[in-house]
């Protein structure tokens, strides 16, 4: 205990007195902590916001919609015999309408699931229809959720935290490599530097800890306030912010000290030697017919390249971090301003007539044609009165099948494929022409009904005609990206042709998982039809091209009807729709539009669902993620300065014996400056150069995550994002990477020569006095 008390008083002593040396520790402790603060903030906050939306929105947590008469009356009888046992842990209100009625009900205790399964039970509610709100789901839905992502993101700040340190403290380990030397010669070892280094940053955490707090709060303020929020923090969120921080400290302290301490005392002594001066004074420059002070700076940097470029890439890559954060933030905020699907709307009747594979089980409902027409005329009605209805931003209507599932595949030519590998393969000469195949596409019946949509909507832009496709049996509409990217380049009139599966085994036994490998075995060993479909010919002609659709791992192949059922013996018809409302509705005002929905529904006897996606998205909206994210990379982006600074002033102080040498050797003061403005130009020029190159990968490899490889894997939501440099940022970095590459070399000049002046003013000093 004593060893600690001695440590922490010591280290205390050391980071007051030294403040200047550690300067850069406690901006950049400032910076993590404030960061962790924010974190810890916005997560009580958007809890304690999600919870009161939805108990204002919300008093009850279980409804039983669409009750009909019938139904009302015995449950009716159920609740009034339940009564009579124990109704302590329900509530019930039931709202009677003309046709149908609805009930509410709100469970009591402390634990509500296990109180919803005895009210299940006795009100034996098996085989009803009810539904759970988010009052019910708030803890499952919206809470752990949200730690979840906390716990995510703080583990990536973490290592990014602790990566700003390590860099930080390594630049302040080489320029007192004599001193760690002089340590080491005296008996210190690893554990000793350890634990003097560790708590060290430990008393600059615990001095900037309140400091960081205060501006957090500042800086959550304008974030929540503008609608109507005050942000929140519970009881733990200190000891959340001093566990995470305690966490950066160890981390960022391990590896230099381990470093440090596997050199011997010796090399760390002698290394004072060599890195005091960057060019030796044994060679004169003149001798050469070098020009001092530019030959002379630019050999020195050569001479001390890997000491630049690990200075460059560490400070610009948290510049540009700051750009991919804020990247990120817009990725956010676009993923926010979909519409949201909230009803689902599908027909009522069970088909006429119903598939069945070789053993007797169902594979999908059929409709006969006069059926699949009279669904379709009704959601051609039905999609026009909800398009019209304020507030509807489009409504989707489609079947659609997968070429894969059907053992399928198109034939192409080789001017319409862009990527092979797992979307397209070469095909062994089925067609004369036609030496590419795909089957990563899906079937689509289309009719006019489904084309108004697509263009009301603006989620499709069409080259060509596509009502064409509803005269012509042989025309389709085809798509050419997948995942957000191009993959295939079709044109109106290029034609392709359509495989159907007639026979076949797989002789190789191999499990295949990619679409390639799937589709070149069933080339080998599948026997196909590439002939007449229905009314239509083997050929089809591409009357249109989407060119804007939303983003999907297959393509989208719309067709008639006719060959859309020979194809895929499917009916086409298009029995469920999905309503997408607009974003900015309250809720009320999204109340107020779903009965619209339900009485359309219950005029046309289809069965409606409401997803509850516009709550979810409203409390999405509440948690101002993209703000936050916004926030963050501004904190990032003050750790490049810090680097530049803190790195380049430790280096410039161990260069001064340099510069009075030079000066004793003739060299003047102007001279000297030359000397910083020559590295300050030239880091400059490179900054800049990385700057843009670095910011443009770390935006492409992001874009390519988040719109391709987490879709393709089904982690993430597949969204149209944009691939973009936000210009004024890449502008902002650019500055900050020219002008505090320019400066970190300057204004160390401008302190030695104020230090000079007063060392010459106080010998003058002493001189006169001593006369």
């Amino acid at each position: 205990m004593s060893l600690f008390k001695r440590t922490l008083k010591n280290a205390f002593r050391t980071v007051l007195l030294g403040w200047r040396e550690y300067a850069g520790f406690f901006l950049a402790l400032l910076v993590v902590q404030s960061i962790f603060w924010s974190l810890t903030f916005s997560l009580d906050t958007n809890n304690a916001v999600a919870k009161e939306r939805v108990t204002e929105s919300y008093s009850y947590h279980v409804v039983l919609p669409a009750l009909t008469p019938t139904q009302t009356a015995t449950f009716k009888n159920m609740l009034n015999g339940q009564a009579a046992i124990d109704d302590s842990f329900y509530e019930v209100e039931i709202i009677e309408g003309a046709e149908s009625s609805e009930a509410h009900v709100m469970l009591k205790g402390r634990d509500i699931s296990r109180s919803f399964a005895k009210f299940r039970d006795r009100c034996m509610l098996g085989s009803w229809q009810y539904e759970f709100t988010p009052l019910y789901t708030y803890q499952t839905e919206y809470v752990t959720p949200g730690v979840w992502r906390y716990a995510a993101i703080c583990l990536a700040m973490l290592a990014l935290c602790a990566a700003v340190l390590t860099v930080l403290y390594i630049i302040r380990m080489e320029n007192h490599q004599f001193q760690y030397g002089i340590y080491m010669t005296c008996g210190a070892d690893f554990r000793m530097l350890f634990r003097v280094t560790f708590w060290e940053l430990a008393a600059i955490a615990a001095l900037t800890f309140v400091p960081a707090c205060l501006l957090s709060a500042l800086i959550m303020l304008p974030v929540y306030l503008p609608g109507g929020v005050l942000f929140r923090f519970g009881w733990a969120a200190p000891f959340k912010v001093l566990g995470l921080t305690a966490a950066t400290v160890l981390l960022s302290v391990v590896l230099p000290v381990r470093y440090m301490a596997r050199k011997t005392p010796m090399t760390l002594i002698t290394s004072r030697n060599n890195a005091g001066l960057v060019t030796s004074p044994r060679r004169s420059f003149h001798l050469f017919g070098k020009r001092f002070p530019r030959d002379y700076e630019l050999a020195g940097m050569w001479r001390m390249r890997k000491y630049y470029i690990r200075l460059v890439c560490s400070a610009v890559a948290f510049a540009s971090l700051f750009i991919s954060g804020l990247y990120i933030a817009d990725m956010i905020k676009t993923k926010q301003e979909l519409a949201v699907d909230e009803f689902v709307l599908a027909y009522n009747q069970l088909p006429d007539e119903v598939v069945l594979d070789e053993e007797g089980n169902e594979i999908r409902p059929y409709y006969d044609e006069t059926t699949a027409d009279a669904i379709n005329d009704d959601v051609q009605f039905m999609s026009e009165a909800i398009r019209a209805m304020d507030g509807v931003a489009y409504v989707t209507a489609q079947e659609q099948e997968r070429a894969d599932n059907l053992l399928g595949h198109m034939l192409l030519k080789s001017e319409n494929v862009l990527a092979y590998g797992e979307y397209a393969v070469q095909s062994a000469g089925e067609r004369a022409g036609y030496g590419f195949a795909t089957n990563s596409y899906k079937y689509t019946a289309v009719d006019q009904t489904w084309i108004d949509n697509a263009l009301a909507s603006g989620l499709y832009t069409f080259e060509g005609d596509p009502y064409a496709v509803l005269e012509n049996p042989n025309a389709i509409i085809v798509s050419e990206k997948i995942l957000g990217a191009q993959r295939f380049d079709f044109k109106v009139g290029d034609t392709v042709y359509f495989a159907s599966y007639v026979s076949g085994l797989i002789a190789d036994n191999r499990m295949f998982t990619r679409r390639d490998q799937i589709l070149l075995q069933q080339l080998e060993y599948f026997t196909f039809d590439y002939g007449t479909t229905g009314t239509s010919t083997g050929e089809y002609v591409v009357c249109a091209v989407i060119t804007e659709s939303p983003s999907d791992s297959y393509l989208t192949v719309g067709m008639h009807a006719e060959p859309f059922r020979a194809l895929t013996a499917l009916d086409g018809a298009r029995d469920n729709m999905t309503v997408y409302f607009a974003d900015g509705l309250t809720l009320a005002e999204a109340d107020a539009l779903s009965e619209q929905i339900v009485t359309l529904a219950e005029d046309f006897a289809w069965k409606y669902q409401r997803t509850g996606t516009f709550f979810d998205d409203m409390i999405a909206d509440a948690r101002k993620d993209n703000l936050i994210t916004a926030v963050i990379s501004c904190f990032i982006l003050v750790v490049s300065p810090l680097v530049w600074f803190f790195s380049q002033l430790l280096y410039y102080r161990r260069r001064e014996e340099e510069f009075y040498m030079l000066e004793a050797m003739g060299g003047f003061g102007i001279e000297i400056r030359g000397l910083h403005l020559t590295a300050g130009a030239v880091l400059s020029g490179v900054a800049f150069l990385v700057t843009l190159g670095m910011s443009y990968a770390f935006n492409f490899v992001l874009y390519m995550t988040m719109s391709r490889i987490l879709p393709a894997f089904g982690v993430a939501q597949a969204i149209n994002y944009n691939y973009y440099m936000p210009l004024w940022a890449l502008a902002l970095c650019a500055a900050v990477s020219v002008g505090c590459g320019f400066a970190s070399c300057l204004v160390p000049y401008l302190l030695w020569k104020k230090r000079t002046e007063a060392r010459l003013e106080k010998e003058k000093g002493g001189q006169v006095n001593g006369r």
